[in-house]
């Protein structure tokens, strides 16, 4: 046989071999990428799983999160029965309500309470339309009625829910009806429990609990405000709204379009509310402040008031006489109320106290604007 020959004979078999092998490389590499692809797939597919998981806790309620034994953000905005004046902390109706929460339900509590003693429901509107914080609230408590009239309590009240279902719109609500109301003649009880029926949010009648206990006389401290025991009371009924709620599976009624309009006039009219402190006012000498803008607002005030305060209030010159005895009670106490009606602020407003020490008393103003369209 020939070289030639021998040679071709060679050439063919190295091409059958080459073949022969780089077919079973194309299959090894086709077989690790299918299981690439395969692995690929089921990462995806936890990854989608884990995410779907994540966006379904988020979409839980409280009360969901609760049976689910989730972690719930809870934060609290109130007056003195919020803060739990005159007990100790660990006695006051928030810090049992938390500690119940998280034994009984095994949800941990990430609480946040900016009650404080003097605010009223005007105080609570505010805050939670400036309040500077990005958490998202599973649970909101409110905490006001005694400090306020009727007609107060129907505006800022439900002006106060409206801000709160806007900024937390899956949040859900329970007002506390605190137990010293006055006995209700003017009508609060029937105030709340409108906004509760428009709302969808839930009241806990803690003024009925205290009532019905048989021993109310020795839930309260010489100042009016609940005792020791009086908290366990609060507790207890904000305990038993959440079991209700969550047993009877109801939730708040949340995306309600009966809300866009208000159940008392104005209440639907706020738009962005900003609170100036003090140290950031131009103060023209030791009794005056002067803060320059452009606004149709209310205007309210924030200072801590001693009986024979007075001040007087100037929109671009004119002269609005601040009542503060009237707005106080004329007792020494914290005042964050509202100082005019809706006015037009073109150039600048000033405050001037009667003494430098009324002066270095006050904290800010509160600017409320407000729509102007009818």
């Amino acid at each position: 046989m020939s070289k030639k020959i021998i040679l071709n004979i060679f050439l063919v078999f190295l091409i059958i071999a080459s073949v022969i092998a780089l077919g079973w490389i194309w299959k090894e590499e086709r077989s690790k990428n299918a299981q690439d692809a395969k692995r690929a797939s089921e990462l995806n597919q936890t990854a989608s799983s884990a995410a779907a998981v994540d966006e379904a806790a988020n979409n839980l309620s409280f009360y969901d999160k609760l049976i689910e034994k989730e972690d719930v953000n809870i934060l609290v905005i109130g007056d003195s029965i919020g803060v739990g004046t005159g007990v100790k902390e660990n006695e006051n109706w928030v810090s049992q309500v938390v500690t119940r929460i998280q034994s009984e339900y095994e949800s941990k509590v990430t609480l946040k309470n900016v009650s404080e003693e003097g605010l009223t429901d005007y105080a609570g509107f505010t805050i939670s339309k400036t309040m500077k914080d990005s958490t998202d609230y599973d649970m909101i408590f409110l905490c006001f009625g005694s400090g306020e009239s009727r007609d107060s309590l129907a505006l800022y009240g439900e002006a106060m829910i409206r801000a709160i279902r806007e900024r937390y719109p899956a949040g859900s609500i329970i007002w506390l009806m605190e137990s010293n109301m006055d006995d209700d003649e003017e009508g609060k009880r029937e105030v709340l429990f409108k906004l509760q029926e428009r709302y969808r949010f839930f009241v806990s009648d803690v003024m009925t609990a205290m009532k019905d206990s048989g021993d109310d006389k020795n839930l309260y401290q010489d100042s009016g405000l609940p005792n020791k025991e009086g908290h366990k009371i609060y507790a207890e009924t904000v305990l038993d709204t959440i079991a209700t709620n969550i047993k009877y599976d109801f939730r708040d009624l949340i995306d309600n379009e009966d809300e866009r309009a208000s159940i008392s006039e104005g209440a639907d009219k706020f738009l962005k509310s900003t609170y100036v402190k003090a140290g950031k006012i131009h103060k023209t000498d030791n009794l005056s402040f002067r803060a320059r803008g452009r606004a149709h607002t209310l205007i309210g005030i924030d200072m801590d008031y001693e009986v024979g305060d007075s001040a007087v209030l100037y929109v671009d010159g004119q002269e609005f006489p601040c009542d503060l005895a009237g707005l106080s009670g004329a007792k020494n106490r914290r005042l964050y109320v509202p100082v005019t009606e809706t006015v037009d602020i073109k150039r600048q407003i000033k405050i001037t106290f009667n003494s430098e020490a009324a002066a270095n008393r006050f904290h800010g103003f509160i600017i409320n604007r407000v729509s102007n369209s009818e």
